[in-house]
């Protein structure tokens, strides 16, 4: 009996000792958030309201134009106005006390009803497509070369989301890496953690604390004679347009440069007049003096459907008595994202007297080099291995959460509709015009390179061999543990995958449609957006998805 109640007791004492320490535990809790933020409740409002301003809006007038604004994150506190991708207006937001504090005008009031966001006077209807807008719009101006405020620091910013930077007192020493833009912020590497908005005024960007200008373009700029010339000519004769795969339909510039007190050639690939690649150092250059640019062509020399650059060019190397008269006949290989010198194979076209033109070139370039091939040791079997990243290994990117798009062609003039819409039932069809005179074909939106690289084998069995995937984005990083959960109304599980009634739709639906693959089927999908759904979102695409005929649509989580 006395043995059962100290048993009963001993049980007491210590169910009342966990009591006190889950209370004092919970105690501290609380103490530490108000003394962070004041209250709980007040926070959790602001942090609603930040949330919820977040993203596209369009402003409403009465005179019939529009007007895009678009909110980052809270934490980048940036936003944009434009009228035109041509006119916009960059600056920082903030929310206090139920106030939106915009850079340089006074704090309104604002709230959030509905789709409709009103900010003093004015009205703003959420838009989704704004976000496509600008991303377009921040990529389309960073894309070139940069040099920091210091002059210390130079990044070049290619179209397929390759970058390179140098310090100009070690020009010859560059890194390189991948960039995408999420929201206004420049992401390095997939670091979201050491991602900084972007904004651009001009030829100024501002990144972050940092600020960048374009190359060439800011007054009384002066650089390291090892970095730029200030004595450049283009040599507009011998200028050009050529399809360098990732790098799309770009020019291929040489310049000849004043620089260590002697003329040096230097190739850039240009886009719309801006410098978006300099290729390596010309061999030439370290041997003498350049003398003059015979000839400079793209042409696939390395058998992967992909042109290289190759170069023949006249030097004066200096012997110490005289100058002596020598040919540099150079092939730059394309990685497709960059470009390397062929050491051993310059140096044979170069030393040999047969070589009179670029036809000789490519014959003894094509002897000498193997077609871009891979030996699987394991059982004799050869896979080809080709710019575009496809070796029908796709398997290893299956945990990969990028946003693709498969580049089918550039079409000079009219796309002839007739051929790209036999493509129509593996993926939406666009057409993006450029200045060039070229239109750009692409073909859907997938998740994951996994998906892409499975639709692209399929895509090339129909004849489209330089097709290539083409990462718009890669935000949705499972590595990364600060990466919000992104969510998709899925519409459809098709074993076979055809999408020929939704490219049907209008073009402000068909931009949302989204594909992933896996466990052997492809789920078909509209919208990509960061945590849940917003209900009317759910809704209008419910009934988009009825209307086609797929009616057990639901909203799931991406990752």
């Amino acid at each position: 009996m006395y043995a059962r109640r100290g048993y009963t007791k001993g049980n007491t004492m210590r169910s009342k000792l966990l009591l006190f320490v889950l209370i004092a535990v919970l105690a501290v809790s609380c103490k530490n958030k108000n003394n962070r933020y004041g209250s709980t409740t007040s926070i959790t409002d602001t942090q609603r309201l930040q949330l919820e301003i977040e993203g596209g809006w369009t402003l409403i007038t009465g005179t019939g134009e529009t007007e895009s604004w678009f909110f980052s994150d809270a934490r980048s506190g940036r936003y944009l106005r434009f009228k035109t991708e041509n006119e916009v207006t960059a600056g920082t937001w903030s929310v206090r006390d139920r106030d939106i504090f915009l850079e340089d005008e006074s704090p309104r009031a604002v709230q959030i009803d509905g789709t409709i966001l009103k900010i003093g006077n004015y009205r703003l209807q959420r838009d989704t497509l704004i976000h496509t807008k600008v991303q377009r719009l921040l990529r389309r101006e960073l894309v070139g070369t940069w040099v920091s405020d210091d002059s210390i620091m130079v990044y070049e910013f290619m179209p397929n989301n390759y970058y390179q930077y140098r310090y100009t007192d070690e020009p010859d020493v560059p890194a390189d890496g991948d960039w995408r833009i999420q929201g206004m912020r420049l992401i390095m590497d997939n670091k979201t953690q050491r991602a900084d908005p972007i904004t651009f005024s001009g030829n100024q960007m501002n990144w972050g604390m940092m600020t960048f200008y374009r190359e060439g373009e800011r007054p009384d700029l002066s650089l390291s004679d090892a970095y730029v010339s200030n004595a450049d000519t283009k040599l507009t004769g011998n200028s050009f347009q050529a399809d360098l795969g990732r790098f799309g339909i770009v020019d291929i510039v040489p310049y000849q440069q004043e620089q260590r007190q002697k003329f040096e050639l230097v190739i850039k690939l240009e886009e719309k007049g801006r410098s978006v690649y300099t290729l390596p150092d010309f061999p030439g250059n370290v041997l003498g003096e350049f003398d003059g640019l015979r000839t400079i062509a793209a042409r696939d020399v390395s058998g992967d459907d992909v042109n290289d650059i190759l170069v023949m060019t006249d030097y004066l190397e200096d012997t110490g008595s005289r100058l002596k008269p020598i040919t540099v006949n150079a092939v730059y290989t394309n990685l497709g994202r960059s470009f390397r010198l062929d050491s051993e194979l310059t140096t044979l076209l170069s030393n040999n007297k047969e070589v009179r033109s670029i036809a000789d070139m490519i014959v003894i370039a094509r002897e000498q080099r193997p077609r871009a091939r891979q030996v699987v040791n394991s059982n004799t079997k050869t896979k080809r291995i080709n710019k575009s990243g496809s070796s029908r290994n796709y398997k290893k990117y299956a945990n990969d959460k990028s946003v693709c798009r498969i580049r089918i062609a550039a079409v000079k003039g009219e796309v002839d509709q007739t051929k790209v819409d036999k493509l129509s039932d593996l993926g939406i069809l666009s057409f993006e015009p450029a200045d060039n005179g070229y239109t750009y074909v692409y073909l859907g939106k997938y998740i994951s390179k996994y998906t892409a690289y499975k639709v692209l084998d399929r895509v090339k069995a129909r004849g489209y061999k330089s097709a290539f995937v083409v990462v718009e984005e890669n935000f949705i990083n499972k590595a990364d543990t600060e990466t919000p959960s992104y969510s998709t109304y899925q519409v459809a599980s098709l074993k076979k995958l055809n999408l020929e009634s939704l490219n049907a739709l209008d073009d402000n639906f068909r931009s949302d449609i989204y594909v992933t693959y896996g466990d052997g089927y492809y789920r078909l999908s509209m919208g990509l957006y960061q945590k849940q759904l917003y209900p009317y979102i759910e809704e209008e695409f419910r009934n988009t998805a009825a209307r086609l005929g797929y009616g057990n649509g639901y909203s799931r989580v991406v990752n």
